[in-house]
């Protein structure tokens, strides 16, 4: 039996995964903070970002949500493009002056009340259509909803390089907002998978307040995988509860699911009948997003969090330093059999802390983060 859900339509503030644990954190300490912005060894880091959370590649373009509802509270959030070959950025969504889009007919809900609110906006998990046509983006900002963005190449009008001798060469791409999924009351979503039927599986990390921080602190299930589609609807995908779901990716033909179990420390395999479900053994780190490499690997970043009190180094700091300290780790995990292999252990975080997201984007890996100013490049190994 399916569990049908549908979602209300009125506003409402929820926080994303790991924020469910701040009224534990009081009055702990943690890791020191990062303060400066100096390459150490492979890793170099590239600042001036606001909590990169999540990456997508588009051609030589990342777009990168960052994420201002955890560390810095709702609002102020925005989809930003990065070129990695020459630092290029550009601001996609919201910018200052647009018109507010329509909705497109025949995407996203019909229960959708229309476009977010920009000075609300705060996204979270991004999920990009196996054609990259379609980016789905996880919002906590004025609605717990899952956000269509339609992805278009880049017109020349769109972006000037000054420094570049060819500025109208390569422009990033554009996003417009189409349609959107409201969540269900209680939810609070994280990561969001596209599906290649046009539907989507997101990751429900937790209840908002103390019943959620509560259940994640203790391990035990808070959350699960939702699944929609426009035929259907958003319903449960059995077999799905875990501690704390965050990171989630689909298999190319979206028969399974492999999610990040932040909580135990591990990743889970589920099919999407939830008939099949398997899980790593512990992983000696807490995983936060998956991304599927070239060869059909999984890449696996998280951070080290043995006692809460650690989080105090995320949470808690001073004006002026933002960067967390949290050890970060990349693994490489076959998705068959299982089993991983670890690509870096920052331990103690250095350069950049508080990973939640690692993509291979060329010669080099891209490393993100829920607290901080910067993204990290390291060399594949």
């Amino acid at each position: 039996m399916q569990m049908r859900m549908r979602a209300p339509l009125r506003p409402r503030r929820a926080g994303a995964g790991a924020a469910l644990l701040l009224a534990l954190l009081a009055g702990c300490g943690g890791p020191a903070p990062i303060t400066d912005c100096v390459a150490r060894g492979d890793l170099v880091p590239i600042c001036r970002f606001r909590n990169p959370e999540d990456l997508e590649a588009v051609g030589s373009w990342l777009l990168i949500s960052e994420f201002a509802g955890m560390k810095d509270g709702p609002g102020g959030g925005g989809l930003i493009a990065f070129r990695p070959g020459d630092g290029a950025r550009q601001r996609l969504w919201p910018v200052k002056g647009a018109k507010p889009a329509a909705a497109a007919s025949g995407v996203g809900a019909a229960e959708c009340p229309g476009p977010p609110d920009a000075a609300a906006f705060s996204p979270h998990g991004l999920g990009l259509s196996a054609d990259a046509a379609t980016l789905l983006v996880v919002n906590h900002g004025g609605r717990e909803a899952v956000e269509f963005f339609s992805v278009s190449p880049g017109a020349d009008a769109a972006y000037r390089d000054p420094t570049s001798a060819n500025p109208d060469e390569d422009p990033p791409p554009r996003l417009a907002w189409q349609g959107c999924v409201p969540l269900p009351e209680r939810v609070v979503g994280n990561d969001v998978a596209a599906l290649p039927d046009g539907g989507f599986v997101v990751s429900h990390f937790g209840r908002p307040g103390f019943t959620g921080t509560w259940q994640v602190a203790r391990g035990e299930n808070s959350g699960l995988l939702l699944l929609w589609d426009a035929a259907e609807g958003l319903r449960a995908v059995q077999g799905s509860g875990a501690s704390g779901p965050n990171g989630v990716v689909a298999s190319a033909d979206g028969s399974q699911f492999f999610y990040a179990e932040w909580a135990l420390r591990r990743v889970v395999r589920v099919s999407r009948t939830g008939a099949q479900r398997l899980s790593t053994k512990p992983l000696g780190f807490r995983p936060d997003n998956l991304t599927w490499r070239e060869d059909g690997k999984l890449l696996v970043a998280g951070h080290r969090l043995d006692g809460l009190g650690d989080m105090r180094a995320c949470f808690g700091l001073p004006p002026g330093d933002d960067n967390c300290g949290l050890p970060s780790v990349v693994a490489l995990l076959d998705p068959e059999s299982l089993e991983h292999r670890v690509l870096l252990d920052h331990d103690p975080a250095r350069v950049s802390g508080a990973a939640t997201v690692a993509l291979q984007h060329g010669e080099f890996i891209w490393i993100g983060t829920f607290a901080g100013d910067r993204l990290v490049r390291m060399a594949v190994p």
